[in-house]
């Protein structure tokens, strides 16, 4: 959406190789959070400011950018339900006790 945003402003260069690199951890904005927190943010606080800032100009697709973001977002917490309920509930107590933070964070993300 970014990239949709500047492209409005003028013309926008590719370059064939990377000029920036993000570091990935567990503490980061974006990579830190799961993907119903990322998902989450994006319907309701970005795609509503990027919509107003470029005038409307692409509101079906950011609506249709939206619904196909809600579905995964269903998808997601269906597949959480399942893993959760064939889990042990032992097994996840005694995860919370043994697991360094990190791996807690990467669990957090699948399930």
């Amino acid at each position: 959406m970014l990239g949709m945003a500047m492209g409005e402003m003028g013309q926008l260069v590719k370059f064939r190789k990377a000029m920036s690199v993000y570091r990935k951890h567990s503490q980061a904005q974006w990579s830190g959070k799961s993907n119903v927190e990322n998902f989450s943010k994006v319907i309701k606080i970005l795609i509503p400011k990027y919509d107003k800032f470029l005038g409307y100009k692409y509101h079906a697709e950011f609506e249709a950018h939206k619904r196909d973001l809600e579905q995964k977002l269903k998808h997601e917490a269906s597949l959480k339900r399942k893993i959760m309920r064939k889990t042990p509930s032992f097994v996840k107590k005694s995860l919370s006790f043994i697991l360094p933070e990190y791996i807690k964070v990467q669990i957090r993300k699948i399930i």
